[in-house]
């Protein structure tokens, strides 16, 4: 239909079966090949100023009949490494959302650290959960308001893709608690999980060199036609920070994009975990950030959805191949 279209959400695309973490949430770049495949068979690419373009004029250009776009979060190696050469490769445009913080700071953002902590204890997650309680009993706080199985009850609640005590270390571990205080048991986990293997210490700067993509590669992804956007400067719930907060956190985005020379221009935004409030959207209206990209599950419906609140499809929601 010419009045939807369709944005598929990736995170971690990589070769799997080769990697240090095999286990971790993505998508192996054999099974991203046949997608594409799939994609070109089934539906027309446009580009992110297709999208602008329509939400903008009061002439509204009409899009080609299923249209699709393809979006990447969080700024990781894998997007220059195994899928920039299959975009180009099939003149595809990919738009690439990047949080600045760890750049920055050249240090691995606590979302990723989870991840890999999660992955790490696949099957296991009752060692997580145990480490956890036990953090809680011993660092008395006056901000916990509730004892953990009391948090367990509230925040153990299953999604899509995760069991229930996925969800809850997720949840206990990027925003539930105190943001000091989670730091510093996620810093606490990952040392123990991740720069810990055997008799080897990985440092986390190590790590990160590993994971995120370099200002080189950032440059050279956008003078080849790719689409960078904002993903907030250090990848937080949007919607559990004041408004002062979150305009801080998009300053920083915008002033750290041009310290390094990318036009913040027509840069979208992907809100990371999906969240925003009305808050997020004045501001959004407020730097005239055209378009924003949630991870609400369905197709764009032209004729309704609002620009700053555009919904994305799951890449594990359509044909990966066997």
């Amino acid at each position: 239909m010419n009045d939807e279209v369709t944005v598929v959400m990736y995170h971690y695309v990589r070769d799997l079966k080769n990697s240090r973490y095999p286990n971790i949430k993505g998508l192996d770049i054999e099974k991203f090949k046949k997608q594409i495949k799939f994609f070109k068979e089934n539906y027309n690419f446009i580009r992110m100023d297709d999208l602008i373009e329509y939400y903008k004029s009061s002439n509204k250009k009409k899009l080609p009949e299923k249209s699709i776009l393809l979006t990447f979060d969080d700024g990781y190696k894998d997007h220059y490494t195994y899928v920039l050469p299959v975009l180009l490769e099939n003149n595809i445009q990919g738009a690439f959302y990047i949080p600045t913080k760890c750049f920055q700071d050249k240090k691995v953002l606590d979302v990723n650290k989870i991840h890999f902590i999660l992955e790490s204890c696949i099957g296991e997650e009752e060692k997580i959960l145990k480490e956890i309680k036990e953090y809680l009993g011993k660092n008395k706080d006056s901000r916990i308001l509730l004892s953990y199985n009391d948090y367990f009850k509230e925040y153990a609640v299953a999604s899509r893709f995760d069991k229930k005590e996925v969800i809850f270390i997720k949840r206990m571990l990027q925003v539930v608690l105190p943001e000091d205080y989670r730091e510093k048991l996620v810093d606490l986990l990952f040392k123990k999980y991740i720069c810990s293997i055997g008799d080897k210490i990985i440092s986390e700067r190590a790590f990160w060199e590993e994971l995120y993509l370099t200002l080189d590669q950032i440059r050279l992804m956008k003078k080849l036609g790719m689409h960078i956007g904002f993903h907030s400067h250090n990848h937080v719930w949007l919607n559990s920070l004041s408004k002062e907060e979150q305009e801080s956190q998009i300053k920083f985005s915008i002033n750290y994009f041009k310290e390094i020379g990318i036009n913040t221009e027509k840069m979208t935004i992907s809100y990371p975990y999906g969240g925003y409030n009305e808050d997020t959207i004045e501001l959004m209206k407020k730097y005239k950030i055209p378009l924003g990209f949630t991870t609400e599950v369905k197709k764009i419906d032209l004729k309704i959805s609002d620009c700053l609140k555009l919904p994305r499809m799951d890449t594990n929601d359509f044909y990966q191949g066997d």
